[in-house]
C-alpha cells in the first residue's frame, strides 16, 4: 500500500490544510471529544449495516475548484470496503492513500485501517439508512470506544455531505457527487 505524500514544495498552506481536512475524513485522528457524551440514535428497528454500507460503492469527487479535487473510491472488500484517496491539482496527484473497512459483526460497526501505520484505526456506523457517523477508537480496537466527530449524509443517491463536529458547532461541509453513477 502506499502512504501519504506531498509532492511540490511550492504549495500554499490553504491547500495544506484542505488536504489534511479531507482526508482525515476517513482516517482517525486524535481529537478532544472524549470528554463529550454521545447517545447514538435509536430506532424501532435494527439497521442492516452491512448493506447499508454498499451506498458508498463507487467514485465519488468533491471539487474545490477547477483545477482543485479531491476524489475516493470504494469498492466491496469482504463484508466493507475497499477505499483509495487522491488529491489533485491542475491534474497532478498531490497526495493518494489506501485503506481498508471491514465489518465487526459483535459491535455492529465498521472498522478502517489505512496503510499509514501513523494513523490510529477508525470505527464507522449508520444511524439511520442515510446517515453514518464515524470517529477514531480511543482505545485502540474497542469498538465502543469511537466517538463521533463526522457524520456522512447521502443528500441522494449520488450526492454525500460530510459534516465535521468540534467542541464549538460543525465545521463547514463538504459536498461529494457520485461520477458516473
Amino acid at each position: 500500500m502506499k502512504t501519504i505524500s506531498y509532492k511540490g514544495f511550492g504549495m500554499s498552506n490553504y491547500y495544506k490544510f484542505i488536504i489534511t481536512l479531507i482526508t482525515l475524513s476517513f482516517i482517525a485522528f486524535s481529537t478532544n471529544l472524549s470528554a463529550q457524551s454521545y447517545e447514538p440514535a435509536v430506532s424501532g428497528t435494527k439497521l442492516n449495516q452491512k448493506d447499508l454500507i454498499r451506498q458508498f460503492f463507487g467514485k465519488w469527487k468533491f471539487e474545490k475548484a477547477k483545477d482543485t479535487i479531491y476524489t475516493f473510491e470504494c469498492k466491496a472488500f469482504k463484508d466493507g470496503l475497499d477505499l483509495y484517496f487522491t488529491y489533485k491539482i491542475s491534474g497532478q496527484i498531490m497526495m493518494e492513500q489506501k485503506g481498508l473497512m471491514d465489518y465487526d459483526s459483535k459491535s455492529e460497526k465498521f472498522i478502517q485501517k489505512i496503510s499509514n501505520p501513523d494513523y490510529p484505526p477508525f470505527a464507522m456506523w449508520f444511524t439511520s439508512k442515510d446517515t453514518c457517523e464515524s470517529g477514531p477508537l480511543k482505545d485502540n480496537l474497542n469498538m465502543n470506544s469511537a466517538v463521533p466527530d463526522r457524520r456522512w449524509e447521502f443528500d441522494s443517491p449520488d450526492q454525500l455531505i460530510l459534516s465535521f463536529r468540534t467542541k464549538n458547532g460543525y465545521m463547514p461541509t463538504l459536498t461529494f457527487t457520485r461520477e458516473n453513477p
